[in-house]
């Protein structure tokens, strides 16, 4: 008799969920950009990198960039611009400590090595990347900056595929079915480098309606995992062997901008060198947020 009534309870409250899910109101997500509105946006990400158990750098970047919709626009497509502003790096390591900042280039102590990190910023700055998304944010086309298309070959960091996974930090692709609170959807990902691609699927859940800063916002969760799969002509192999990536999207309620975008991210791969293997482990904080 305990068990009937056991399953009793656990129909009975299943059904009052289901009914309460699908009583639940549905939201078609689609971008729905105000042309000509610039939004302002400051980021930060900290990275703390590990080789076995000891502590082989930190680096810190803050970069400011903007995103508007551009006034033209084919039907069913949006057209935008991505502008980058000011872009600060400090590094820190058993050596020293060394930073750049574009505001003030001359006064970088970047070492030797690192002179091409200067450059690509310097080149960074300033820029704008134009691309165009239908409504889900779909990226179908991309007009790479100068700098990249003078790049070519010789700088694989500012890639086509970089510069689209750069949209997508500001740009999540959304589902094609309507959702409700709970839903989930997977997003997939891929930049190719001279060593090998690095492949990234998101899981991204619909969590319905908050409030942040006293606006009503759309938040959705991102629970990804990142795979390496190496060019067998390089001359080393890079194996993730293990993965966590979570974050957090709050979208305005109009659906028109991101206005705040974290992630928490900790990569364990492995390095194979000639005459060594090191053991590296990556954690890094990344946040994004709407400015005056």
């Amino acid at each position: 008799m305990r068990y009937v009534s056991f399953v009793f309870a656990v129909v009975t409250a299943l059904s009052i969920v289901s009914e309460a899910r699908l009583a639940s109101a549905q939201v078609q997500l689609r971008w729905s950009a105000t042309p000509g509105k610039v939004y302002r946006y400051s980021s930060i990400q900290t990275s703390k990198i590990a080789i076995g158990e000891q502590q082989a750098a930190t680096i810190e970047q803050r970069l400011e960039f903007s995103l508007q919709a551009l006034p033209a626009g084919s039907e069913g497509s949006i057209e935008w611009e991505m502008a980058f502003g000011r872009l600060q790096m400090k590094i820190t390591n058993p050596v020293g400590e060394f930073s750049f900042d574009t505001a003030n280039p001359d006064q970088s102590d970047l070492p030797p090595h690192l002179e091409q990190i200067k450059e690509m910023f310097n080149a960074l700055v300033n820029a704008k990347l134009r691309f165009v998304t239908d409504p889900r944010g779909v990226v179908k086309e991309i007009s790479l900056p100068d700098f990249v298309e003078a790049a070519g070959d010789r700088n694989p960091f500012w890639s086509r595929e970089v510069m689209e996974q750069l949209i997508q930090s500001v740009l999540i692709r959304f589902p094609e079915e309507p959702v409700r609170e709970g839903d989930k959807w997977t997003n997939k990902s891929s930049v190719k480098f001279p060593f090998g691609s690095i492949e990234r699927i998101d899981e991204c859940t619909y969590a319905g309606l908050e409030t942040l800063d006293g606006e009503p916002v759309h938040k959705i969760t991102v629970s990804a995992t990142a795979s390496f799969k190496p060019d067998q002509k390089a001359p080393f192999q890079v194996e993730i062997t293990d993965s966590k990536i979570e974050g957090v999207i709050y979208l305005s309620k109009d659906m028109s901008h991101i206005v705040q975008n974290s992630l928490t991210m900790e990569i364990t791969q492995s390095l194979k060198l000639p005459n060594q293997t090191l053991e590296q482990t990556i954690r890094a904080e990344y946040k994004a947020e709407l400015v005056p």
